[in-house]
């Protein structure tokens, strides 16, 4: 792959990542248009988007009324079965899409239109998944009174349109399936739910995602123990010796027959695993849940170069874990790639996928990786806080949403990013801030002491760093060493300034050591620091630390920011 054709791939996932907001507040979408590099040439076709192309068209029918049409395409996905050298159907993914997050209640329509199976099948799948948000996935102990009733009602409703699609197709797998899932939502006994996994054998013998439900029902954690879960995987197996793909339920079985997944990491059980990974890709070589089986086994068995080839497969094959795996590998950890498969493009193709579906970690790592110019990559500020704020918009965990909140700010504050209105600023961090996050504490007490982006404060500024200095966050601390050097808002005191930028930059502050770096007198300790800096990825680091190598270019490392590449020549 050419830098262009790279530079087109990363543009088109913007320009579609752009478009495709759904999630985030009217706020949070303000200027989340894609912006222009000299390095990304628009692009609005790409092979790599086929597949979210397609998941953008079959939104479009549901969300256009066009059942007919739908149930069409998904009666000619049925047909083709398995995908070409995989054990996933053709008809998996689509499901998958047109029930996961969707309320049940929007799928009405369909069902009220259609006299088949498939918008009750839907529609049961949706509400399964609606069921387990209403609930959680921690263990009952965890789960109120509330929660569990209304897990209960929604289990209930989704039985009923599943047993409803399977009595309109006898042979619909996929809703014999979900009746498995819903009898251990639901508590039944084993009987019915082996009832239930018989028939769907009975259409379908082969069917992986109808072992795997059963597995699940007879984890220790649910209704069954070790034994009777390892003797019914030994007898699928044993039942079906020309299906290697039945190989995968073992695995699962082995990962979660212990909580902790203790079990999962002893060496006998990772070489078994190794095993029945290898013998389910002798047959399907494009099964990205076998190579990431084989890549954890390499792993716990400290085989490196098996693990990287393995998961680097599993991206290939569409697996979005591995994806942003061997992309964090590739942009952040070079080192621990092998010399052969060394390719910066790499990690940013696979970065690219992960976050238009949705990835946020991926979203955070682009950008990181724009802003802290790593592995020759251009810094593109602009670029950075797009895939900042995308993160803010998608990420689930509030720890993630409220970092790159702060990074986003951060890159204004410096000036490193186009300006936004003060009052934006102010939310960001006032947001972060009233959530706990004592980084976005920190920052907006410099930025109101300093009157940058803000209105100034210094008083309240004073008071909010004083209570992320109180609460050990090392972000203030170095904020404060710094004024305390300079003499800036607060008494000049250069020894007990320098020794709170040491103990910052010590645990691992990313400003602290960029302050030390710069003020540092031996080159020794300027390029330590400078070096840290960059790696815990403070944005201003990587031109300072590149104007240090071009004057003292004897002290370069073999991983010390790769020389940016010139933009391509259209």
């Amino acid at each position: 792959m050419t830098t262009r054709n790279l530079s087109a791939v990363i543009m088109a996932f913007m320009v579609l990542a752009a478009a495709s907001h759904a999630q985030e507040t009217p706020k949070e979408r303000e200027g989340l248009n894609a912006p222009k590099n000299p390095l990304l040439c628009p692009a609005e076709e790409h092979p790599e988007l086929a597949e979210v192309h397609e998941r953008r068209r079959r939104a479009g029918l549901v969300t256009g009324a066009k059942w007919v049409e739908l149930e069409k395409e998904l009666d000619a996905l049925r047909k083709r079965g398995r995908m070409e050298g995989d054990v996933v159907t053709h008809l998996e993914g689509p499901l998958h899409e047109l029930s996961e997050g969707v309320e049940p209640a929007s799928l009405d329509g369909w069902c009220r239109e259609s006299r088949r199976h498939w918008a009750l099948l839907v529609r049961g799948l949706a509400g399964i998944d609606w069921a387990w948000k209403a609930r959680g996935h921690g263990y009952s102990s965890t789960v109120s009174d509330q929660s569990a009733r209304v897990f209960a009602e929604r289990l209930s409703a989704a039985r009923i349109d599943l047993e409803e699609a399977v009595r309109r197709d006898k042979g619909c797998v996929e809703a014999l399936k979900g009746l498995i899932s819903v009898a251990m939502g639901l508590g039944q006994p084993e009987d019915e739910a082996r009832s239930i996994f018989e028939r769907a054998v009975k259409a379908d013998p082969t069917h992986l995602p109808a072992y795997t439900a059963m597995a699940n029902y007879l984890l220790p954690r649910w209704f069954g123990t070790p034994e009777k879960l390892f003797g019914f995987v030994e007898k699928a197996i044993a039942d079906h010796p020309q299906e290697p793909g039945l190989q995968l339920v073992a695995c699962y079985a082995h990962e979660l027959v212990e909580a902790g997944g203790a079990h999962y990491r002893t060496p006998e059980v990772l070489r078994q695993v190794l095993a029945s990974a290898d013998l389910v890709l002798a047959c399907y070589l494009r099964c990205a849940e076998a190579w990431r089986r084989k890549g954890q086994a390499c792993e716990g068995l400290n085989d490196q170069a098996g693990r990287y080839e393995a998961f680097f497969q599993a991206a290939e094959c569409g697996d979005l874990t591995s994806m942003w795996a061997v992309a964090h590998h590739e942009v952040f950890n070079p080192h621990t790639v092998p010399e052969s498969r060394r390719d910066i493009r790499v990690g940013l193709r696979h970065l690219c996928r992960a976050a238009h579906f949705q990835q946020a970690e991926a979203m955070m790592m682009l950008g990181q990786a724009f802003s802290r110019s790593l592995r020759g990559i251009p810094a593109d500020f602009a670029v950075a806080v797009f895939w900042y704020r995308l993160a803010v918009s998608y990420a689930r965990d509030e720890g993630l949403k409220n970092l790159a909140r702060v990074s986003t700010v951060e890159l204004v504050a410096l000036g490193l990013a186009p300006p936004q209105h003060g009052e934006e600023v102010l939310r960001k961090l006032t947001n972060a801030h009233e959530a706990g996050y004592l980084d976005a504490t920190a920052w907006l007490g410099k930025l109101l002491v300093e009157g940058h982006c803000v209105p100034a404060d210094p008083a309240r500024g004073q008071r909010l760093l004083q209570e992320a200095y109180d609460n050990d966050n090392m972000r203030a601390t170095a904020f404060i060493g710094e004024m305390r050097c300079l003499g800036q808002v607060m008494q000049k005191e250069v020894t007990v300034g320098s020794r709170e930028l040491s103990d910052a930059a010590r645990k691992g502050d990313a400003h602290a050591n960029l302050v030390l770096g710069r003020w540092a007198r031996r080159q020794e300790d300027a390029v330590r620091h400078l070096r840290e800096a960059w790696r815990l990825g403070d944005p201003e680091a990587a031109p300072v630390l590149r104007a240090f190598f071009e004057k003292n270019p004897m002290l370069r490392g073999p991983y010390d920011l790769d020389p940016a590449p010139a933009p391509t020549p259209r």
